[in-house]
């Protein structure tokens, strides 16, 4: 959540307030902040629902997100 707070210029991607706990109860997200879709494809791995296929430190840092033009 950290990460699409930061690219989508402070938005959750739960929403806001009351909705937020809500919508995170029940797995119900927005991308609709960001643009990049290699960026929200990381977000919603880091955002799955279950626990065991959210993606290790080195799994994220090995995304295609932090890819350099290199």
């Amino acid at each position: 959540m950290l990460v699409y707070y930061i690219l989508s210029g402070g938005h959750h991607p739960f929403g806001e307030d009351v909705d937020c706990e809500y919508n995170i109860l029940r797995g119900r997200y927005s991308m609709e902040h960001l643009d990049d879709d290699v960026a929200k494809n990381l977000v919603e791995w880091m955002i799955n629902e279950n626990p065991n296929e959210r993606p290790t430190v080195e799994q994220t840092l090995a995304h295609p997100f932090f890819w350099t033009d290199d």
